[in-house]
């Protein structure tokens, strides 16, 4: 059977560099204010498997007014540090940024959002959001360390709804967090009764929903000859969406190019189907502009193979060594096998290897070796009328 596995190029260390310059919180948990010390991991806003819908990211370029080919996924805009549990559970919709009205409000006119000759570039270096639980958040309670006036630390706990949570000051751009929320709330599988419940306590939710809809949208038909669009140097590379410009150095900014995604079709065997398909994610739809949880950028693996179970530690060495082998015993002589008798056995089965030795043999050579007089005890009288016991009659 076959299976798709989407594959991206790696996250560079100089994308995590300049997201560390731009982010004001100093590589810290962006919800918790965990120090960088704890599992702190890298996130994306929005998803990198993105990447593989060119469609949608030729969308997304137009709309906010960028040239085409020139939407990197690893910008610092799109980049943020969480703990591993709080990321594990942004990348499973469970939570989300919700950017301020006034963000949010900014990219629309009086009815209708603006389109690509009126989009506003807003270049802030930093946002305010929301932290914003949407589903199987119940259960969940949150720590936040916080400094004191005397420069002490405490931790603050909060609980579902977290009505009571602080802002969130970040350098990620609303954009992005627009497109993450507006996928997830228009998304078919999400409930209904949450999403109106949302609507009825943040009113411009649906606005944001607009937003989303509209940038992701296809692209007009007159859109290749758009002088903005498609610039003279890169008239060339109109027709390869994954032209690589030389990248450039962790002080620059983000190199202006598309991220590398392709889909990779793995053949397998139906036995090792199964154990596979939970690493291997599915190819993001066309419909959606975030992939699931269950989505993450892998290269091919092999399939498995059953691990061989090691040799045994002594086999080389049993194998180097040649069969113990001792002299001829001298012949007519009887003893017991002594202390005496087992040590010049030993001493001689090292020096001899001509002459393999069964416990048969090795009895006929104690039985003639010379018997040992400080080893060898006389019979006990005792021990050779023996009689045997009398019954007791009760």
């Amino acid at each position: 059977m076959d299976s798709n596995t989407i594959y991206i190029e790696p996250l560079t260390f100089a994308a995590i560099q300049r997201a560390e310059t731009a982010d004001p919180n100093g590589r810290r948990c962006l919800i918790e204010n965990r120090s960088r010390c704890y599992a702190i991991e890298v996130a994306h806003v929005m998803e990198r498997t993105n990447a593989y819908n060119s469609r949608q990211v030729g969308a997304l370029e137009w709309s906010w007014k960028k040239e085409k080919h020139t939407l990197n996924l690893d910008t610092r805009r799109n980049v943020f540090f969480c703990g591993a549990s709080l990321h594990q559970l942004y990348k499973e919709r469970k939570w989300a940024l919700l950017p301020e009205p006034s963000d949010v409000e900014q990219y629309f006119g009086r009815v209708i959002p603006f389109g690509r000759g009126q989009f506003p570039i807003n270049n802030e270096p930093t946002f305010q959001y929301t932290f914003l639980p949407l589903q199987d958040m119940e259960d969940v309670y949150l720590t936040r360390q916080r400094e004191l006036s005397d420069g002490q630390q405490t931790v603050d706990v909060y609980h579902y709804p977290f009505n009571d949570f602080p802002k969130i000051t970040s350098h990620i751009h609303p954009t992005f967090a627009i497109i993450h929320l507006g996928s997830i709330l228009t998304s078919e599988s999400f409930n209904h009764e949450i999403r109106m419940s949302l609507y009825e306590k943040y009113p411009f939710l649906e606005m944001l929903c607009d937003l989303n809809n509209t940038w992701i949208g296809h692209l007009p038909s007159t859109a290749e000859q758009d002088p903005t669009y498609i610039t003279r140097s890169r008239a060339s590379q109109a027709q390869d969406s994954q032209a690589l410009p030389p990248p450039l150095s962790p002080d620059d900014n983000t190199p202006q190019r598309r991220l590398v995604a392709v889909r990779i079709d793995v053949e397998m065997n139906d036995g090792a189907s199964s154990n596979y398909s939970s690493s291997s994610p599915s190819a993001p739809s066309s419909s959606s502009s975030s992939s699931s949880s269950n989505s993450s950028e892998i290269p091919y693996q092999s399939p498995p193979r059953r691990i061989q179970p090691p040799r045994a530690s002594k086999t080389k060495m049993l194998k180097a060594k040649p069969p113990m082998t001792l002299p001829k015993p001298p012949r007519g002589r009887t003893t017991q096998l002594t202390s005496q008798a087992l040590h010049t056995f030993a001493s001689k089965a090292g020096r001899s290897g001509r002459k393999k030795w069964t416990p048969n043999k090795i009895n006929a050579w104690a039985k003639g070796s010379k018997p040992s007089a400080s080893t060898t005890l006389p019979a006990s009288p005792a021990l050779k009328a023996r009689s045997r016991p009398t019954r007791r009659r009760f």
